[in-house]
């Protein structure tokens, strides 16, 4: 975000931005970083979406369920070269 888009930020959601104890007037920095990061930790994977998606990524599913890490894998396949890396018996 630019110090422009920061400001405009500030002047719409900030209910007290015009006293003179605001922390937007007296720690600009802090809470220009707070409000950036905030605006970017919306479009990070939750930690259990996360670690659901590495449970899932490069196998291969033959059942569905509404949350896929329950069902074991049966192959591990190599996503470049499309090859079996490994194969679970059943």
């Amino acid at each position: 975000m630019s110090r422009a888009d920061i400001d405009s930020f500030a002047a719409k959601y900030s209910k007290g931005i015009s006293s003179a104890y605001s922390p937007w007037n007296t720690d600009y920095e802090e809470m220009a970083k707070k409000t950036v990061i905030k605006k970017v930790l919306k479009y990070a994977p939750l930690k259990s979406d996360f670690q659901r998606a590495l449970s899932n990524d490069c196998t291969i599913k033959t059942e569905f369920a509404p949350d896929m890490s329950e069902i074991e894998a049966k192959d591990i396949i190599d996503v470049e070269e499309g090859d079996v890396i490994e194969t679970t018996s059943q």
